[in-house]
């Protein structure tokens, strides 16, 4: 008696079935249709990622300035580039007065240079300033967008001196 009872309840809820797929079937198209719209739209307005900029900070004299020197780009007079030299190295900047000092201790060849790229990577870096009581404070380098610096590419003319009195970015104090 309960088999009897189920056959037309099953038959009932197949039928109910067979109707409602197709209407659920145009809802999920329809919502797949409005999220591939919907992700178009979104990617014509994805800016490309920029660079980082950081200005020369001339607030705060560092009391150290460690980063990582990935590469340096040497410029001949007519502009082309000459050399590129992997370096790979962490440097304080605050222990060379000057780009000159700084290309000399890397051993970087004699030429004629007008113009070096230095590729910084800031992911390890590490600054320090002068505390209120002469003690070095550690900060954080921001870039001109208040972000964490993470790599910076430095032109500086050597047509120009260029001493490292002051240095790229915003210290936020930690």
């Amino acid at each position: 008696m309960i088999a009897n009872e189920v056959k037309p309840a099953l038959a009932f809820i197949s039928l109910m079935l067979l109707m409602l797929i197709p209407s659920l079937m145009a809802q999920l198209k329809a919502m797949s249709e409005a999220q591939e719209a919907s992700d178009a739209f979104d990617k014509r307005f994805n800016l490309p990622a920029s660079a980082q900029t950081a200005k020369l900070n001339e607030q705060q004299l560092f009391m150290s300035y460690r980063v990582k020197l990935q590469h340096i780009k040497l410029f001949a007079r007519q502009g082309r580039e000459t050399l590129v030299l992997p370096v790979g190295l962490h440097i304080n900047f605050v222990q060379y007065h000057n780009v000159a000092q700084l290309l000399e201790a890397l051993s970087v060849p004699k030429g004629v240079y007008e113009r070096v790229v230095l590729n910084l990577d800031y992911s390890q870096a590490q600054a320090e300033v002068k505390g209120p009581y002469g003690y070095p404070q550690a900060v954080m380098l921001l870039d001109d967008q208040h972000r964490k610096l993470q790599t910076l590419e430095v032109s500086i003319n050597l047509l120009q001196e260029h001493e490292f009195n002051w240095l790229w970015g915003e210290p936020l104090l930690l």
